[in-house]
């Protein structure tokens, strides 16, 4: 009789814990928000950031000698405007002689934080060899890779 009724307990439990989990998960995932349509069909995935949401708030350009070396950087900030956090931004920067000719490019920049926080800032700098100091007027891009 003993076993009888662990084995009915024991299904009873089952049952139980069988329905309750799938119905927990259900109301989470209701309550937090899940994305309806995910890229690549995993749960909670976003599209990235637009670049149209990253803004260069401010932006400096400096020649510098540093042991015997001319260098030209391009430094500031940058605004992440959107709701969410901002991957893979890229900063590209053309920088220019007098004649309006280029000069060198630079799709390297260093971003600090590389995650730009939801509505928060980071900074960033890039560097340019400019051993005549020809460098006078430079361009940035903001690029967000997907």
């Amino acid at each position: 009789m003993l076993k009888k009724y662990n084995l009915i307990l024991l299904i009873s439990f089952m049952l139980i814990i069988g329905l309750s989990v799938p119905l927990i998960f259900y109301i989470v995932a209701g309550i937090t928000g899940l994305p309806e349509k995910a890229v690549n069909g995993t749960w909670g995935e976003r599209e990235p950031v637009s670049a149209k949401y990253i803004k260069i708030i401010n932006s400096t350009g400096e020649h510098y000698l540093r042991n015997g070396t001319n260098y030209y950087y391009v430094y500031g900030y940058v605004q992440n405007t959107a709701e969410d956090d901002a991957y893979n931004v890229e900063i590209h920067a053309k920088v220019f002689d007098e004649k309006g000719n280029v000069v060198g490019t630079n799709n390297s920049a260093r971003i600090k934080p590389d995650i730009i926080p939801a509505l928060g800032q980071s900074w960033y700098v890039l560097r340019f060899n400019d051993p005549e100091n020809k460098i006078v007027r430079y361009e940035l891009e903001i690029v967000v890779k997907k």
